[in-house]
């Protein structure tokens, strides 16, 4: 079920067994525990749940789209972006600096996701 959600690891080596036929493991050292518990919540059930608190569905949201395109898992990305905007409007009014963090991290991941852009530039003529 885990493989053929994600590309990343259906052509990982871990499908592959070492020298001494044990299975091989993925390592994720990049990724906080966090954000590796939410990626198997939603590999294991379609869906990852978040705090209620408004800058963990910011933030959260977009670290889960970051962790969708990264290890290609399918449908993750688009779940997340369309939270991640769902709360944007949701969330009231915010700091600059709150806003110059979500700036920062979306273009970490691509000016070219047009979807996130375009929502952060909507919510910064809202307010």
């Amino acid at each position: 079920m885990v493989r053929k959600a994600s590309k990343y690891i259906k052509e990982s080596q871990f499908t592959k067994r070492d020298e001494q036929g044990k299975q091989r493991a993925i390592t994720l050292k990049k990724e906080s525990p966090w954000v590796v518990e939410k990626l198997l919540q939603y590999l294991y059930s379609g869906s990852y749940d978040l705090s209620s608190s408004s800058n963990a569905q910011l933030f959260g949201n977009l670290d889960m789209y970051a962790a969708g395109k990264e290890y290609l898992v399918d449908g993750l990305s688009e779940l997340a972006a369309n939270r991640f905007v769902a709360s944007l409007y949701t969330v009231g009014q915010i700091s600059i600096r709150t806003f110059k963090m979500m700036v920062d991290m979306v273009y970490t991941h691509g000016p070219k996701e047009r979807f996130l852009v375009e929502n952060l530039i909507r919510f910064a003529h809202r307010t």
